[in-house]
């Protein structure tokens, strides 16, 4: 990702909902951990976020739905969809915040990286 300057009184004016389905109720570690660190730095930079968990929802379409209904009926400026089995940089977070594009996203592989595709490509 490319350097992104942006001054922390402007980070300081967003405010972020994140929104995770959870099929089982249940998370794995990394994502854990990786909320926790993004906390962490939201507190640092005095970003308000919250976190809002959907368990127990078998159709991932209908989660998504509900989630953004959730994010549209409060006060955010910025809906982050975080599944709950995703390893992730919490600073990569927070750049694609400080962005501030319409949309933008990470990424990530469905299960593994093919390297073998990829050298091949």
């Amino acid at each position: 990702m490319p350097k992104v300057e942006v001054p922390v009184e402007e980070l300081r004016t967003r405010k972020l909902f994140v929104a995770t389905p959870m099929y089982g109720g249940m998370c794995n570690g990394p994502y854990t951990k990786a909320l926790l660190d993004l906390n962490t730095i939201c507190m640092k930079y005095g970003i308000q976020v919250q976190y809002f968990f959907l368990f127990n929802e078998s159709l991932i379409t209908r989660a998504r739905n509900y989630l953004a209904d959730e994010f549209i009926r409060g006060e955010f400026t910025h809906l982050m969809f975080i599944d709950s089995d995703i390893d992730f940089e919490a600073m990569d977070v927070i750049t694609l915040l400080a962005l501030n594009k319409p949309i933008a996203g990470g990424p990530y592989p469905k299960k593994t990286i093919a390297w073998e595709k990829v050298y091949d490509a």
